[in-house]
């Protein structure tokens, strides 16, 4: 199972909360790059994407959702395994496969965010995943 970091919240995974640069400085946090092309705004697929992690980390937060193992990823999304990771614990991401609309992006995450579980940190009435 892969988990969403805990930008989740109670009632929503929010898989569609991505921080964009532009308008962030490269200097700030930015989960992917776009860039415009003929008035539309295209995500650059080599750039990044929706983090994820196969554990649930405290650091982060308590709020994780669980996409659980069989589901189907959205047509043009792929996860990749990113460098990095110990004992187990690796992050990845969930990515175009090639530069897409970012309209078109967000509303796949959404697609896949109807398959997501809470598996929440010391909450008695969720799943530990």
């Amino acid at each position: 199972d892969l988990r969403n970091k805990a930008l989740g919240r109670k009632t929503k995974a929010k898989f569609d909360y991505i921080r964009t640069s532009p308008p962030r400085d490269m200097e700030a946090v930015w989960d992917l790059k776009i860039y415009n092309k003929n008035g539309i705004e295209f995500v650059d697929c080599k750039s990044g994407g929706l983090s994820l992690f196969n554990y649930r980390n405290p650091r982060f937060g308590t709020l994780w959702w669980k996409i659980p193992q069989h589901t189907k990823m959205p047509n043009g999304l792929h996860v990749s395994l990113d460098e990095g990771g110990s004992k187990g614990k690796h992050h990845f991401t969930i990515r175009p496969l090639q530069d897409m609309p970012l309209s078109l992006y967000l509303t796949k995450l959404q697609q896949l965010e109807s398959s997501a579980r809470p598996c929440f940190i010391n909450s008695p009435n969720s799943q530990v995943g």
